[in-house]
């Protein structure tokens, strides 16, 4: 009875996911394919700006964006003629793999206004290379204040402990923490 209700309250994916561990299950999509297309037709645009960021490894501060059509750097805003964005308060989400090119790690940042400025994925970034990189680029995206993008990352497992323990070696504090 409990496991009928369960799937009654439950999403079809979470059932799969958290009630009969089914891998296969559990990576199907969260919504449906006619939605997705409705949103991406109804939200998404091409990025304004494709690129790199050159950028301190030691620091983890920026140097210098650098245009390139085949850039795995995408802003959906424009930097200016120095490469500076537009001051604005902006957060963060970060998922890491190991960087053995199975799965990506990837970045994206919004906002103040909910709206996505930056995407970056890499499946050859580990979580130690990962941490000056994202760090660099949170320090590009700061607020009226000179503040860095606010972080999160997924934390579970060796790779968010390994980039947290690296990023706070770097200096960058301004992440989101769970008490």
């Amino acid at each position: 009875p409990w496991y009928d209700r369960e799937c009654i309250r439950r999403p079809k994916r979470g059932v799969s996911m958290d009630l009969d561990i089914d891998p296969q299950g559990a990576t199907d999509l969260f919504f449906d394919s006619f939605t997705i297309k409705q949103l991406q037709h109804k939200f998404c645009s091409e990025p304004i700006w494709v690129g790199n960021l050159e950028f301190d490894v030691e620091k983890g501060e920026p140097i210098r964006l650098e245009s390139h059509s085949n850039g795995n750097l995408k802003l959906w805003v424009q930097p200016d003629s120095n490469g500076q964005i537009p001051p604005m308060r902006y957060g963060g989400g970060a998922d890491l793999g190991w960087g053995a090119q199975s799965t990506p790690s990837c970045l994206s940042i919004m906002n103040e206004l909910g709206e996505k400025v930056l995407e970056f994925e890499d499946p050859s970034l580990g979580p130690n290379a990962c941490a000056p990189f994202f760090a660099a680029l949170c320090r590009l995206f700061k607020d009226r204040q000179g503040n860095g993008a606010k972080i999160a990352w997924e934390h579970h497992g060796p790779c968010g402990v390994a980039f947290g323990k690296k990023l706070i070696e770097l200096g960058y504090r301004n992440f989101y923490f769970q008490t």
